[in-house]
């Protein structure tokens, strides 16, 4: 893959941040799902079942994602909060330093030009 034009470095990051999206979400769900059912086993049939913290409502199927949004324990939700406004301030800090890289690249492939074209330049003269 060739990552010279910014374009290509800019799908690239876009890429990058879905993949990050999507596994936070994933966390997300987990850590919702984990906070409202408990795993429990069910000693007549040997088969683990899931039961709501708040309905007390079970289920064979394992919860995944698709639950009741009921409040949260205030807790929780502090936690949950304070894991958001890191991730803000993480995802902050990683586009700064992505356009830090891409502007210092814009830079370097500036030199890079400037010293190739004096090189041709040079060569030019060399051969006079």
């Amino acid at each position: 893959i060739n990552l010279d034009s910014d374009a290509h470095l800019r799908a690239a990051m876009a890429i990058q941040r879905l993949i990050r999206v999507r596994m936070a979400t994933r966390r997300l769900r987990t850590k919702i799902s984990e906070a409202m059912f408990t795993k429990r086993l069910d000693m007549k049939h040997g088969v683990w079942y899931y039961k709501n913290q708040r309905s007390g409502e079970t289920t064979w199927d394992v919860p995944r994602g698709n639950i009741p949004m009921q409040p949260m324990p205030e807790p929780f939700r502090r936690s949950l909060e304070k894991e958001k406004q890191d991730i803000r301030l993480k995802k902050l800090k990683e586009k700064e330093k992505r356009d830090f890289l891409i502007e210092q690249r814009k830079e370097e492939y500036k030199q890079e030009q400037i010293k190739h074209v004096s090189q041709a330049e040079q060569a030019e003269r060399d051969r006079r």
